[in-house]
């Protein structure tokens, strides 16, 4: 559900044969796997398999500490959407909007870091659309109180559960 011009400007590729590198400095023997590639910068990259495969090996992420996805979309103000996942975010990017992706609940910290020392939250108005499960309600919940405290403008938003438990689904589907 990516289009071509939001894959072109976000560098993303496909590695048809890809093995984790992490896993084979580890010395495993990872099966080669067919992969589309998400930058989040020049040393942090998530491969998404795009075929069926073991749920559990399904996105699997390179590099350690990995930063917010799109950040630079917090630098132009307005509205902007928090995602969990970068291809949620690409799914909101594809709509027409600007968003960033946490890469993972436990990074909301860093969002909040980001907007302590940037100074940049009386421009912005954030759009929390994480996913529709446990973790992502929490993280919500969270968030929402920290960035009020914050004075930044915020509201909560969810994918209906029968359209998909987050963006990128709802876009697809």
């Amino acid at each position: 559900g990516i289009s071509k011009e939001v894959q072109e400007l976000f560098w993303i590729g496909l590695d048809e044969s890809w093995r984790s590198p992490k896993a084979q400095r580890e010395g495993k023997k990872p099966p080669r796997s067919k992969r589309c590639i998400i930058p989040f910068d020049s040393t942090h990259y998530e491969a998404r398999a795009t075929e069926e495969i073991n749920p559990n090996f399904k996105k699997m992420k390179e590099g350690e500490n990995f930063p917010l996805f799109n950040r630079k979309a917090l630098e132009k103000g307005g509205v902007v959407f928090v995602t969990e996942g970068a291809i949620d975010c690409l799914s909101i990017i594809e709509a027409g909007y600007n968003a960033i992706a946490l890469g993972s609940t436990s990074n909301k910290e860093k969002l909040l870091d980001y907007l302590r020392v940037s100074g940049e939250r009386s421009a912005l108005s954030i759009v929390l659309m994480l996913d529709n499960d446990e973790a992502g309600t929490k993280t919500t919940e969270y968030l929402s109180g920290e960035l009020e405290k914050m004075g930044v403008s915020c509201i909560s938003a969810t994918i209906p559960s029968d359209k998909g438990k987050d963006p990128n689904e709802y876009l697809v589907n």
